[in-house]
């Protein structure tokens, strides 16, 4: 026979009970907070803050009798739960297509007996709960791509609220849903407006991002007074550390950077001379944005004299030598009956790590060469990379860019020259290879995918004139390789509509990001990266069917650079129309995703 045993409050009112068997048993029993407590005349302690949970063994109870029990209670801590915290509030992230979100775990000890269930929020009916698990879902999978939140931004508001019967405890979550690395900046993103207040326009537009061997991102762009070198934590706030309250501003156009072996900062990019042409522009700083006259160096270099040229990209040799390449206005010789410059070509330079040209790179033994591409007057090398170089061994240097030609428009340029800047004839038995892919084909990113051999294959990517994407690659002969995409050729499109590829990145397990922007022709840019299979088909388990499109703002934004910290992280670089001071102003934008 089971026998009840009650709890009684200081009047003697009964205000909790359990049953034993008559034959002895264990009580449990919970109790409201706020009560002075007593068990069948035993007066317990009062505590205004605490509700309690006790269990006591009971002998053998005779049918009819009453038991006088004193129960040893304990004090139990408000009832809360866990999840995720940021300075945001309580944000949790998600995947595209992905329904679970979260387990809401309690500190109710298992005679609680804890139940759960959705109370509110702006978003509420896109969301369940298991009323005892604490399981959060969607009930629909949601996609970034196609926002559906009250507010648009892929962030849901849902309220989730928890008892035991005596207390009751509510949680406001947001869930966003996405790629990004929430942890860093806001929901994954970090905007900088370099206008000067109260100026509402500015043009900022981030050129190049690298990572520094603590973590540290360093970004290099333009501004509308000239350019700017700026460097973020690992959470993406800006680091005062690094030059000026986490500045450093410069002269000139910069349009490239990469690291030094002990993090020094090298960038390139364009400078204005005495007379009014444009020279390469290579400057070097400290890892911290100081500069040291002992060790850093700005120098410019007169592609052609009296030409006008730019730099767009750099890459450091194992032995420390520093490429650079653009473009120059390069000057026929009068022999050839032109006069006056007659359109752009490939401009390379080299320097020794102290940023002097080293003359013992090129054809005439002056650190720079000029390479015109038959067939085209307007050539623009737009990315460097080196293929099998180490300490040990002279690689070779592979720049990729675009010509363009009166049949076919712009197409793929790619040149490679032996280290010494020559031009490598096993290659195309030319050096040069010209790719055309449908119309106005640019290259904007070069890599090496790596195949068992020292030199690896040849991969250039780009974009239809900003209309769709472009991969080719290439066997070492210049040939391209038939085993990728459609002949040695992929084309293809970006997100929903069509946008431009403007940077690559080659991840360790070969697989190639793209980064850029998608252009829904009616409406606005937005960003845009995608990632490839190492065959060159669509990697379909990377966000959605391929690419993860990201809206920042009401106005335009697409990336121009974009690189890999080394636990995968993809880190990404542009601008963004209107992110933080209106539709009409453009800001630097650093982006991060989960990979």
């Amino acid at each position: 026979q089971a026998i009840t045993v009650t709890v009684l409050d200081a009047a003697e009112r009964p205000i909790a009970s359990g049953e034993i068997p008559a034959t002895g048993g264990t009580l449990a029993l919970t109790v409201p907070p706020n009560l002075a407590l007593h068990v069948t005349g035993a007066a317990l302690d009062k505590n205004r803050n605490t509700r309690f949970s006790g269990s006591q063994e009971v002998p053998p109870i005779a049918a009819g009798t009453t038991a006088s029990v004193s129960l040893t209670l304990e004090a139990l801590t408000p009832l809360s739960a866990s999840v995720q915290a940021t300075a945001l509030g309580r944000l949790l992230s998600i995947a595209d297509k992905t329904t679970d979100v979260t387990v809401i775990e309690t500190n109710a000890k298992p005679d609680q007996h804890v139940s759960f269930s959705i109370t509110g929020g702006a978003d509420q009916t896109f969301f369940s709960i298991d009323t005892r698990s604490g399981q959060l879902r969607f009930m629909t999978a949601p996609q970034s791509i196609d926002p559906q939140d009250t507010d648009k931004d892929n962030v849901y508001e849902v309220q989730v609220t928890f008892t035991d019967g005596f207390e009751s405890v509510s949680q406001n979550l947001k869930v966003f849903v996405g790629h990004l690395d929430i942890s860093f900046g806001t929901y994954g993103i970090v905007t900088k407006d370099f206008g000067t207040p109260p100026a509402v326009v500015s043009s900022d537009s981030a050129k190049a991002v690298v990572v520094q061997s603590n973590g540290k991102i360093v970004v290099a762009g333009t501004t509308a007074t000239g350019s700017v070198l700026v460097r973020y934590t690992r959470d993406g706030i800006l680091d005062e550390s690094f030059g000026t309250l986490g500045i450093v501003a410069l002269s000139g156009t910069i349009n490239a950077m990469a690291l030094q072996s002990n993090d020094t900062i090298v960038v390139a990019g364009t400078a204005t001379n005495m007379a009014g042409n444009t020279d390469f522009l290579l400057e070097s700083f400290e890892k911290n944005g100081q500069v040291d006259s002992a060790s850093n160096w700005r120098v410019t270099t007169d592609i052609d004299k009296g030409s006008n040229d730019s730099a767009s990209a750099l890459v450091i040799q194992a032995d420390g030598s520093i490429v650079v390449v653009g473009d120059t206005d390069y000057n026929i010789p009068i022999l050839l009956l032109v006069a006056g410059p007659v359109g752009t070509n490939f401009a390379v330079a080299r320097y020794k790590n102290t940023g002097e040209l080293d003359l013992n790179f090129g054809p005439n033994k002056n650190g720079i060469v000029i390479t015109p591409i038959t067939g085209s007057t307007s050539n623009h090398a737009k990315v460097v990379t080196l293929q099998g170089d180490t300490l040990e061994v002279s690689g070779k240097i592979v720049v990729a860019g675009y010509g363009n030609f009166v049949t076919t428009g712009d197409d793929f340029v790619v040149v490679r020259y032996g280290n010494d800047g020559k031009m490598d004839t096993s290659f195309n038995s030319t050096g040069i290879v010209t790719t055309d892919f449908v119309s106005n084909d640019q290259a904007t990113g070069v890599l090496i995918q790596p195949d068992g051999t020292l030199e690896g294959k040849i991969i250039a990517t780009g974009s239809m004139y900003s209309n769709g994407i472009n991969l080719a690659r290439y066997n070492n002969n210049g040939t391209l390789d038939v085993d990728f995409g459609v002949g040695g050729k992929v084309t293809g499109r970006v997100g929903r509509y069509n946008g431009g590829m403007h940077a690559a990145v080659l991840q360790p397990d070969g697989k190639i990001i793209l980064a850029g922007d998608d252009d829904c022709g009616e409406c606005r840019f937005s960003f845009a990266i995608a990632r490839y299979n190492l065959n060159g088909s669509i990697d379909a388990s990377f966000g959605t069917e391929g690419t993860i499109i990201t809206n920042i703002s009401a106005g335009d934004s697409s990336f121009n650079a974009v690189t890999l910290q080394p636990n995968g992280q993809i880190v990404v670089a542009g601008y963004a129309l209107g992110a933080t001071n209106g539709v009409t102003s453009r800001d630097f934008a650093v982006v991060r995703y989960n990979p």
